[in-house]
């Protein structure tokens, strides 16, 4: 999970400026 690519898309995707990726991290927290 650490480390994994997430995509998010808004709706219509029309193009690829509408399509983001982050890079996900476990935070350790408490």
């Amino acid at each position: 999970m650490d480390g994994d690519a997430i995509l998010f898309n808004r709706q219509p995707t029309l193009h690829r400026m509408s399509m983001m990726c982050h890079i996900a991290r476990i935070m350790k927290r408490g």
